[in-house]
């Protein structure tokens, strides 16, 4: 896996530290684009009348998209550090299914934790429905990727014949 022009070995910190960056990336724009729509919604209601009403909303659009990135990136940082460390307490294997479900449900938990108990046991309830999403799509991918692969190999041997 090629990282920032370096070759890097193909472990699974090195696979983590890409997926946390592309989520930084991906949070990044879906917020901008909600900040985008709602600076729109503002100017056609109050248009604004000075360059600093302009560079104010400018601003704000901007932190609204780098904090919604942050956002999202911690969500999974914080993931992926409850799964590391439910690995290694458990003595279990990388792709252990209940460590990620239940380290989707401790950051469901923890991010959700201001709202009170009830939206704390929700947010608990819906990482570690995300995280049995996450696993099941994993899982589907790896028997489609044999798949292909199995096909792929009788076609080359078809051929060699």
């Amino acid at each position: 896996m090629k990282i920032f022009d370096r070759e890097v070995q193909n472990s699974r910190i090195a696979q983590w530290k890409a997926l946390v960056a592309g989520s930084m990336v991906f949070g990044s724009m879906i917020y901008g684009f909600q900040a985008l729509r709602e600076n729109a919604e503002l100017n056609i209601q109050k248009p604004p009348t000075t360059k600093a009403i302009r560079n104010e909303r400018l601003i704000r659009m901007a932190s609204k998209s780098c904090i919604g990135g942050v956002k999202i990136s911690a969500f999974l940082t914080s993931y992926l550090a409850f799964d590391f460390c439910l690995e290694y307490v458990r003595n279990s294997k990388p792709d252990d299914v209940v460590n990620k479900i239940t380290s989707g449900g401790i950051t469901g938990l923890l991010f959700s934790l201001r709202g009170g108990p009830a939206v704390a046991l929700q947010g608990s309830i819906i990482g570690a429905g995300l995280s049995y999403a996450f696993v099941m799509a994993k899982d589907t991918f790896k028997i489609i990727d044999e798949e292909l692969e199995k096909k792929i190999k009788e076609q080359q041997e078809v051929k060699k014949e």
